[in-house]
């Protein structure tokens, strides 16, 4: 965080705590943006964009015991959030652009904000973009939470064994926007969506809004990270597969599947999959069972399920 310094037409302001979450047409849903970048500015006499602030939100979305000087002539300042960091990646429109939300807050006669919000942003007559602005907002947040999830996980498994390499997260943007890649596979590209050679993740939108629970979000934002770290720790292989349903003649790719399909739904599930834990995969055609014996993703996930053994059925440990 940095702020300017105090000049002698100016006042202090002090921002005690600003917490602004995003809304699309439920105050209910409103969601916080947790680990972002943000500045503080205000407009001058001539209109201009002054910066007095910058820093990143807390684990909450706000910002917090924060003092800054603005001119005596200025009544209102402007709170400028980017969703994501250089540290962790950004959230990006198909364009590339980052998404950044502004919002002004009039400074009251104490000089002192301390204020708990919720906003849509977007443009009158746009619901597209405020339908854009809200889940993206969304897949932000899950983001923050899938890398916090992970290296919490790695934390205490530290504390039980030895010899764990450190987790060190790499920078990776995902990109979604209302319209784009519309009911395709959501897809970790290891040279990047567009050719670029720089890695990327596109959450694809859907032509029906309501797929996008927060439980499908939170899956698929671990699941194609998991990609990610797989790819960049331990170079596992791309590969195609007809479905995560189906079988693969590679093992690797099971695994590599597998696994991420793993981290998604313990993500999403709350390490809860027990209404799944004693299925068995089955593909009965003409009488025959094609899976039997065969490498599948659905095995590799059931079987790093029952080593966790969260909320068993009761059945023995593999």
């Amino acid at each position: 965080m940095s702020v300017r310094g105090q000049a002698e037409d100016t006042r202090s302001v002090t921002v005690k705590n600003f917490q602004m979450s995003v809304i699309y047409d439920d105050d209910s849903q409103a969601t916080p943006m947790p680990d972002s970048e943000y500045t503080i500015t205000y407009a001058d006499a001539d209109g201009n964009s002054v910066k007095v602030a910058d820093g990143t939100t807390d684990t909450t979305g706000a910002i917090k015991n924060l003092t800054i000087d603005i001119p005596n002539d200025v009544s209102s300042i402007r709170f400028n959030y980017t969703l994501g960091t250089t540290d962790r990646g950004y959230i990006l429109r198909s364009t590339g652009k980052k998404y950044q939300f502004t919002y002004t807050k009039i400074i009251p006669n104490n000089n002192v904000i301390n204020y708990s919000g919720n906003s849509k942003f977007g443009a009158t007559g746009n619901d597209a973009l405020y339908e854009t602005n809200f889940i993206a907002t969304r897949l932000n947040n899950y983001y923050v939470q899938a890398i916090n999830e992970l290296t919490s996980a790695i934390d205490a498994a530290h504390q039980q064994f030895f010899g764990i390499p450190e987790f060190e997260n790499k920078a990776i943007n995902i990109i979604y926007e209302r319209g784009y890649h519309l009911n395709e596979s959501n897809t970790f590209y290891r040279n990047g969506h567009d050719g670029s050679g720089i890695p990327d993740i596109i959450i694809a939108d859907r032509t029906n809004l309501s797929s996008f629970t927060d439980q499908y979000l939170m899956a698929n934002v671990m699941h194609e990270w998991t990609h990610w770290n797989l790819y960049r720790t331990a170079n596992f292989p791309g590969g195609s597969y007809t479905s995560h349903y189906g079988y693969n003649s590679d093992a690797r790719v099971s695994y590599k599947e597998g696994l991420a399909l793993f981290a998604g739904d313990m993500f999403r599930y709350d390490y809860d999959m027990s209404s799944t834990d004693t299925e068995v995969q089955t593909d009965n055609s003409n009488g025959v069972n094609r899976l039997y014996g065969k490498s599948t993703n659905m095995t590799v996930e059931q079987v790093l399920y029952d080593l966790l053994d969260v909320n068993s059925n009761g059945e023995e440990s593999v």
